[in-house]
């Protein structure tokens, strides 16, 4: 089960200086920009504006308050280009190629008039992986793979909403002038090695937009991702999840059987090699389909092309992703 993840206080020191007495201090003006340069053309941080977001305020281990009313407050998104420039992280998980789902994304959060000095150092490979002065939450997102008008490839990341638990309605950023992240890609030269050429902090309707292909369609792959709509056996509402929960149960029950009745056991062994035949059947259509989402991505991310149609010619106008 998922729930959003809130670090305590450590030690007693650091509830004395809780971050939001660390980021206005007269001696320290300079602010965190909405992108932060960590590597030109390979790593970034952007600072993404919550409008509307609730704040968490700590009192003591663990105990966590929402501040009324909250406020201003932003998301902390860290890119990164990795494996030599053949895939691309977001707060260290892959978005390309994006990996199968559920891939769960966690963000800190963090007051908007954080000091720049802050935002790098937690990001610091020696740094502490889980500030205690911070809240993860995570990520209700749109992730899309695009060319535009101009034939270059885009990545883009929308939060769509932060979902704080399964017994809390998730916060919806929809909230006029909400906005997200496009990162504009490029090849080095002679080279598939990636590269990012800028990333951008806009408003959706200022997104970029894909272009049409002769075959009426848009070059557009688009993923939705919800955690509030997964649980341990898979998606809800699916036909994968119908059978692992299955599968799970009778497992489950099997094995309690066995324990006290072994002429069970021819039975059981017929009934493992169902089990074992039906996850093969299931892992490998998943494999197929998730290197068939691979290949449209890579389709995407191929050469720039005249006038001929591109080979990804026959991808959905705007393909929402649906997993079994």
């Amino acid at each position: 089960m998922r729930s959003f993840v809130v670090f305590g206080l450590a030690s007693a020191a650091a509830a004395t200086t809780p971050l939001e007495r660390r980021v206005a201090s007269p001696e320290s003006p300079q602010y965190a920009p909405k992108v932060t340069v960590v590597q030109p053309n390979s790593s970034y941080i952007v600072k993404l504006e919550c409008l509307g977001c609730p704040f968490a305020l700590f009192e003591s281990q663990p105990n966590v308050t929402w501040q009324q009313p909250p406020q201003d407050n932003s998301l902390l998104l860290k890119f990164d280009l990795h494996d030599a420039g053949s895939s691309l992280l977001l707060n260290g998980q892959r978005i390309l190629p994006l990996d199968p789902m559920p891939l769960n994304i966690n963000a800190l959060q963090v007051p908007t008039d954080l000091q720049q000095s802050l935002v790098t150092d937690l990001f610091k490979e020696d740094s502490n992986p889980n500030p205690p002065f911070l809240t993860r939450l995570p990520l209700q997102y749109e992730h899309s793979l695009l060319h535009a008008e101009d034939k270059q490839p885009w990545i883009q990341f929308d939060v769509k909403g932060l979902a704080l638990g399964e017994t809390v309605a998730p916060v919806k950023l929809d909230q006029n002038g909400q906005k997200m992240v496009q990162i504009l890609l490029g090849n080095h030269e002679n080279s598939t090695r990636l590269f990012i050429k800028d990333v951008q902090v806009v408003e959706r309707k200022d997104r970029a937009q894909p272009f049409r292909m002769k075959c009426g369609k848009l070059s557009i792959l688009q993923t939705l991702y919800d955690p509030n709509e997964w649980d341990d056996f898979g998606k809800l509402g699916t036909w994968s999840r119908t059978w692992s929960l299955v599968i799970s149960r009778i497992e489950i029950a099997w094995s309690d059987n066995l324990q006290s009745n072994l002429i069970l056991i021819p039975l059981a062994l017929v009934l493992a090699f169902s089990v074992v035949m039906g996850r093969r059947w299931y892992h490998q259509r998943h494999q197929e389909r998730t290197m068939s989402e691979e290949e449209v991505e890579i389709a995407l991310l191929a050469s720039y092309y005249d006038d001929a149609p591109p080979e990804y010619a026959n991808i959905p106008v705007i393909k929402i992703e649906e997993y079994d």
